[in-house]
Parts: structure tokens; sequence; C-alpha cells
């Protein structure tokens, strides 16, 4: 699909939403209560908000898990960002460096 079909794609679903108790529904998806519904037809109804949220989850807890199978360093090819340690769950030391880094200003303003 070029980029200019995918624009177009998404705006005529875009339209095809209506708001409905002051939230956007797809009112011609095929069906709701899927993560494609979600991202395709822009769907913001519960159940494909529920969908979402759960394939969210359950890919996070998928790279947590081939991390921990890797003796906790994550299977990437970048390490020392806080994203990896945040994302992938990644134990090495340069990516718990950059995750404290990124949390001492936090630190500072919430210490006691």
């Amino acid at each position: 699909m070029s980029k200019e079909s995918l624009a177009e794609f998404r705006r005529r679903n875009r339209a095809r939403r209506k708001m409905i108790g002051g939230v956007w529904v797809a009112v011609e998806a095929p069906e709701h209560g899927t993560p494609s519904t979600y991202t395709n037809r822009f769907c913001r109804c519960r159940p494909c908000k529920d969908a979402v949220a759960r394939q969210a989850k359950q890919d996070r807890a998928d790279r947590w898990r081939r991390t921990a199978a890797n003796g906790g360093i994550a299977p990437v090819k970048k390490h020392g960002s806080a994203s990896t340690y945040e994302i992938w769950g990644c134990q090495c030391r340069p990516c718990l460096d950059a995750k404290l880094i990124k949390q001492g200003p936090y630190n500072a303003r919430h210490s006691r």
C-alpha cells in the first residue's frame, strides 16, 4: 500500500465514525473488540480500547519473557537507553544506568 493510499484509507475510516455517548465509534466496522478495529478504523468504543490494551500488555509480557530467557539481556541491537530498560526489561549495566539517569530528576523532585 503506497503512502497516498494509506492516507486515503485513514481519511475514509476517520470520516466513517460517529460520536456516540462522547466516544468516536466506527459504525461500519465489521467487528468490535479487536486491536485492528481500534488501529485501522479509529474506533474508541470500550471493547476496542480494551482489546488494544490487552494486546499491548501481552506484547510487553512477551518482550520481557524473551529478555528473561536471554539472561536478562534484551535481544536488541542498541543498549544503553532507558527505553530498552522500560520496554524490554533489559538488565544490562548500560540500560540500568540510562534508566537511573532518566529517573534522576523525578527522584530529586519527589524525595523527602
